[in-house]
């Protein structure tokens, strides 16, 4: 996996927990972009009854997290946690690569970061890994023998980095020339047939039965597609909840306030709008991740300052436009209180209604619109094509009603005619672009405000 992809340009802390030993696990963390090419390695040694970091010549070096990465192995591990039990939570942190790890120390490892606070990803292939796959807070099991040529492209995102050969293994920098490409010859054809009809066998291990997930591939590349489909998943169900509750509170004030005063939807106005409703939030749900991580983070709580601002704000200018709907009404049918109103007659259009009904549909409408969270996670709105082209759609339906010109659309929504003075349409009209416009700008400076600004600084 590319390791500078997932590290720095999504900002996730990778770290290596193997029972190899601390040079090879060095190296490959170098190769693979773990540990910056500007960094030096530091190993941890006991010498002269004192703990100290020492570089791979040996030489005591102090410790600084600017140039520094950090290596240790279970054989020093194991005596200095005898000696300072609180030493793993000190440094976990800042410690990149743990080498020679036991099973037991890997799970250990994993409880002491979940133990701080962070949300631990777990992949191992075997028995060993066990222990510490069942403790994280996602595990991937990782599976052996398949295909090389079908593991994902996320592996060739960067080019390789150089590793300084004092701290690469000997025997790799034997490999040269035509020996290097004899051998990558014969591991691909340990793997794959020349017509790429190969089909991978199978075997769940113990690491398969202690992980959630599986990977088909031998790569942990698979963590990249998991943080990108986590990351959709959790701002489509924010988003859905923050659109749920907007719709109900609009909905709470024109059942509840608005019937006493005699305010009533027919069976068609309702069908209409909870099945656009109800596909929408379908078109929602089938939005796509994007096929690259993010460096900004979405949010991760339903109630938090964010979103519970965005929802009052809305809400209040929701309801303000729906108040102003009702004067408008009385403004041209000054009658309308002087009649008698039974809540439990049967529906019949009258212009209250109908305007009412304009209203919050369109506010359910631009909630959707304004609220869907796209890039830099999942798809805009724009690209989900479904969901764009039905907002579009009802938009349009609701201004083509406003106007009267369209008398069968009118009757077909069950809407009373409108006055003949065309002021009331212009008025109207101008209310529901209004709402349509200042919530969805506000919503975008509430975003903006908001929004994770985290710099992401460059090697």
């Amino acid at each position: 996996i590319n390791a500078e992809y997932m590290g720095k340009k999504s900002r996730h802390r990778l770290v290596m927990i193997t029972g190899d030993n601390e040079m090879t696990a060095a190296y490959v963390a170098k190769y693979c972009g773990m540990i910056s090419q500007h960094s030096d390695v530091l190993f941890l040694r006991f010498q002269n009854d004192i703990w100290n970091w020492q570089d791979y010549d040996n030489n005591v070096t102090q410790y600084d997290s600017s140039r520094h990465s950090l290596c240790v192995s279970g054989d020093v591990l194991l005596p200095l946690m005898k000696h300072k039990p609180t030493w793993l939570k000190e440094w976990s942190q800042r410690v990149t690569v743990f080498a020679r790890c036991s099973p037991d120390q890997k799970e250990d490892i994993v409880t002491t970061l979940k133990g701080l606070g962070h949300v631990t990803l777990m992949c191992g292939d075997g028995t060993n890994d066990v222990g510490a796959l069942k403790q994280a807070d996602v595990g991937v099991a990782l599976l052996r023998g398949s295909p090389i040529s079908q593991t994902p492209k996320i592996l060739d995102i960067a080019e390789k980095p150089k590793i300084d050969p004092r701290i690469a293994p000997r025997s790799s920098l034997r490999v040269k020339g035509s020996e290097k490409k004899s051998q990558k010859h014969e591991e691909r054809k340990q793997f794959t047939h020349e017509d790429n009809s190969f089909a991978p066998v199978v075997k769940l291990g113990d690491a398969s039965f202690a992980s959630p997930f599986t990977s088909r591939f031998p790569s942990i590349s698979s963590t990249a597609n998991i943080a990108r489909l986590g990351r959709s998943t959790l701002v489509t169900t924010l988003q859905m909840y923050k659109i749920l509750a907007l719709n109900c509170l609009v909905s709470a004030y024109s059942m509840s306030v608005l019937y006493s005063d005699g305010v009533k939807f027919g069976d068609t106005q309702l069908l209409v709008s909870g099945l656009v409703l109800a596909l929408c939030f379908l078109f929602i749900s089938n939005s796509k991740p994007l096929d690259e991580l993010s460096t900004q983070r979405p949010m991760t709580r339903v109630f938090c300052w964010p979103m519970m601002i965005s929802i009052f704000i809305q809400f209040s200018i929701n309801l303000t436009i729906l108040m102003t709907a009702v004067q408008l009404v009385h403004k041209y049918d000054p009658t309308y209180n002087q009649r008698e109103k039974d809540v439990e007659a049967k529906f019949e259009p009258t212009l209250m209604n109908s305007v009412v009904y304009l209203i919050t549909t369109t506010q359910e409408t631009t909630t959707f619109a304004s609220n869907y969270v796209g890039y830099p996670w999942m798809t805009s709105l724009k690209d989900n094509k479904p969901l764009c082209y039905s907002l579009a759609g009802l938009a349009t339906a609701i201004l083509l009603a406003a106007t009267g010109l369209f008398p069968g659309l009118n009757e077909f929504a069950e809407l009373a005619p409108f006055p003949e003075d065309t002021s009331f349409n212009k008025e109207l009209i101008t209310l529901l672009l209004s709402n349509m416009t200042i919530v969805f700008i506000t919503e975008r400076i509430i975003q903006w405000i908001f929004k994770d600004r985290t710099v992401v600084k460059e090697d």
